[in-house]
């Protein structure tokens, strides 16, 4: 092993390990494709075809990436900020284990045998539908109603979600929005191997659709992160074109009473264009009265999710270094976890 790029043996990065994500625009990738230093070498771990989820996670591609990481070798992680930062997903033995059980205790002892073999991931993350039913300036420009997605593929979908310890959905189109997901919501989940649900949401039709969940998969449900982006009804209004400031406030009513009372634990996140960096000295206070347990700050980014749609939205570096100094102060100031 090697400790060239300054990563003590002791640490390690687990994302390889844990999760599988389908993202119809990108195809499998065993971490995030975007940030691999050497764009030449995606090929060799990417596979195009997302219908081969189920047999991905222990392809010789994806064992190949793993392999690298294992032998602490992160010459294609050079560009990822979780490497550049060190952050939280670089646990030490003993915080795997603590954070994912046996799951990560496995993972700690494939650093000592080279190999990991476990046949499903803990995490698996579909984001294949980008129907939506907001065409938020920071995504996209028109409303997409509709993605077809044969059903044999959603079928085989809800099948191996079962054999996962949690499911994502979504986070390219609307969870509530796509009949797609609305089928595996839909479904009843429980009874497997799946423990936890995060839905990722806009939130808007919440409400109308919450029931439409299938009671035993609504109590899989441990966590709701919503994107939201502004703190006033013009901006609210004016970003996420389609939806009502007075159904995100009608919502954000609804979080608060399932985490009063079913304990979901509730996050917002909030994409920063031009439209809006001005305002997010005030989300904090806005969103406090609701119950989340924390704000995620990020950067519009023309270079990922649907690029096609996103022109003209990004921030020179000068005023990203000015934002990211008023985001240090409200970690300090705010009584929500900043990130």
């Amino acid at each position: 092993m090697t400790d060239k790029y300054n990563l003590k043996d002791r640490h390690i990065c687990y994302l390889p390990f844990i999760r599988l994500n389908i993202k119809k625009h990108d195809g499998l990738f065993p971490c995030c494709l975007h940030w691999i230093e050497n764009k030449s070498r995606v090929e060799e771990y990417r596979e195009p075809d997302v219908n081969k989820f189920d047999t991905y996670f222990q392809s010789k591609k994806a064992r190949e990436f793993r392999k690298k990481i294992l032998n602490h070798d992160f010459s294609h992680c050079l560009n990822c900020p979780n490497f550049i930062q060190r952050d939280e997903r670089f646990f030490t033995a003993k915080n795997c284990v603590d954070h994912f059980g046996e799951y990560g205790q496995k993972i700690v002892d494939a650093f000592e045998t080279g190999d990991f073999s476990e046949p499903y991931p803990y995490r698996f993350e579909v984001a294949y539908d980008i129907s939506c039913n907001l065409s938020c300036i920071t995504c996209r420009d028109d409303v997409i109603t509709k993605v077809d997605i044969p059903k044999e593929f959603n079928d085989k979908v809800i099948e191996y979600a079962k054999h996962c310890h949690s499911l994502n959905i979504a986070g390219d189109g609307e969870a509530l929005f796509s009949k797609n997901y609305m089928s595996i919501l839909s479904s009843d989940l429980s009874g497997h191997e799946l423990k936890e649900i995060m839905l990722m949401t806009n939130a808007i039709l919440l409400p109308k659709q919450w029931n439409k969940i299938h009671p035993n998969t609504r109590k899989l449900i441990k966590s709701i992160k919503i994107s939201i982006d502004a703190s006033s009804k013009e901006l609210f209004e004016t970003i996420r074109k389609g939806a009502k400031w007075e159904m995100l406030l009608e919502s954000l009513e609804f979080l608060k009473n399932l985490h009063d009372t079913d304990g979901i634990e509730l996050e917002t996140t909030y994409t920063i264009s031009k439209y809006n960096y001005k305002d997010i000295i005030n989300f904090p206070a806005f969103i406090e009265p609701y119950n989340f347990s924390a704000i995620i700050f990020n950067f519009a980014d023309t270079e990922f999710r649907l690029n096609e749609f996103m022109n003209g939205i990004e921030l020179d570096h000068e005023t990203k270094e000015e934002i990211l100094t008023i985001i240090e102060i409200l970690k300090k100031t705010s009584k929500i976890n900043i990130y």
